[in-house]
């Protein structure tokens, strides 16, 4: 069995990334940088620019992203990436995901254009939690761009202040129709005595199931909620452009 990437320290990946001196300094920077960030967590989401991309260099983006560690020549940025998770806390993959790859290729895959996944091409994807599938998920995801010709944004919701709740039921007399064709109808509020009430009906139903996690969220969730920081008329004028985002790309 042959390894892609030979083992290397902590002060070998640093070194093989800041061979000149300028390069130690900024390097320097950016890893306290990432430091002050991991300790005080000042926002949802920090963003690392500046690094030298050679598009050309890395030429075409492989088909699939089964073998395509091997040989990369996007080797120089995926140190570098690496550099910046290992500064955040210890670097994880998972089993069932990219053969335990702790570094997944983001590119897309013939036939999977209109899958919900990261590798589809022109299917739109949905807001969501990352690995939401694990208690033990990561604290942090890191996204590293390497291609972006069309300029495809990255969107990111941190709304801790702004509690809301959707749900929503399929209407009866629908059994003969597909899926995703189905209709729902749907309610929502933004009330914050109404969102925690349904958080502690999730979190019961959780309990009951056998799930431990449960019971800590009903801890969690015994206090009354905070007052709203702000009118609950712009929390809901804000979640009808997220509602009406949704529903224009489902």
């Amino acid at each position: 069995m042959s390894l892609a990437y030979q083992p290397m320290t902590m002060v070998e990946l640093a070194g093989h990334l800041s061979r000149q001196p300028d390069e130690k300094i900024r390097w320097k920077h950016v890893w306290e940088f990432l430091e002050e960030y991991r300790i005080a967590e000042p926002s949802a989401l920090c963003l690392v620019s500046g690094l030298d991309v050679d598009e050309a260099a890395l030429g075409d983006t492989p088909a699939h992203w089964q073998g395509s560690q091997h040989g990369s020549t996007a080797f120089p940025q995926e140190i570098f990436f690496l550099l910046c998770g290992s500064a955040l806390g210890d670097v994880f993959g998972w089993a069932t995901q990219q053969d335990g790859r702790i570094m997944h290729d983001v590119l897309p895959i013939k036939g999977h254009e209109h899958y919900e996944l990261g590798s589809n091409s022109l299917q739109h994807l949905s807001w969501h939690t990352e690995d939401a599938f694990h208690p033990c998920r990561g604290d942090y995801v890191a996204l590293m761009c390497l291609k972006n010709p069309d300029q495809v944004e990255t969107v990111v919701c941190d709304a801790a202040d702004h509690p809301a709740v959707l749900t929503a039921w399929e209407l009866p007399g629908q059994s003969t129709v597909a899926d995703r064709d189905r209709l729902f109808e749907s309610i929502w509020t933004v009330e914050p005595g109404a969102v925690r009430d349904a958080a502690r009906a999730c979190a019961q139903v959780a309990q009951q199931l056998g799930h431990p996690e449960g019971a800590a969220l009903l801890y969690d969730l015994a206090d009354e909620p905070a007052a709203p920081p702000v009118e609950l008329v712009q929390a809901t004028s804000l979640l009808n452009r997220v509602v009406a985002y949704v529903d224009q790309w489902a």
